[in-house]
């Protein structure tokens, strides 16, 4: 078997950042920066606390996002060796540091889960790192990988990773 490849897909990854942009418009135009609102039947404080949590989540999502534009195109690779996760590291984990592989679902949207033996081995990038310690508090794991913005299925994913690793 070849080794599986996920490039980053530029309209996928394009589609994230405007439907981010879309969510920051929303968030500030709940909070008034546009002007009133016609329909206010739920209090203002609830609104300019909904407002602002969806203009800051959204914000970093599509900086995040916007970040992966400009980066490597190559983000996922499983072969004979292990797996070279971008997003997450520069290096490649072998196979022998990988302790536990996992599905983790969250509606439709399925990712990769990853434990390790020595996290501190393999340094994260600066956005993983942001993102990492909420990751894992909801996966308790070391690295979580989503195929979401790349050109290949999970279940090619997936179908490889059982493939290589011994």
């Amino acid at each position: 078997m070849h080794p599986f490849v996920a490039r980053k897909s530029i309209g996928k990854t394009a589609a994230l950042v405007m439907g981010s942009i879309v969510f920051v418009v929303m968030g500030l135009a709940l909070i008034g920066v546009f002007g009133d609102l016609p329909y206010k039947r739920a209090p203002t404080w609830w609104l300019y606390l909904i407002g602002w949590v969806t203009a800051l989540f959204f914000g970093l999502c599509g900086v995040s996002h916007t970040v992966n534009l400009l980066g490597p195109n190559e983000q996922l690779r499983v072969d004979h060796r292990g797996v070279l996760w971008r997003p997450w590291s520069a290096k490649l984990i072998p196979w022998s540091e990988i302790v536990e592989v996992k599905i983790s679902a969250v509606d439709r949207q399925r990712d990769i889960v990853l434990k390790l033996h020595d996290p501190a081995k393999y340094h994260r990038t600066s956005m993983s790192r942001f993102f990492a310690n909420g990751g894992r508090t909801f996966s308790n794991s070391n690295v979580h990988i989503s195929l979401l913005g790349t050109d290949r299925r999970f279940d090619d994913a997936i179908s490889a990773i059982n493939h290589f690793r011994v």
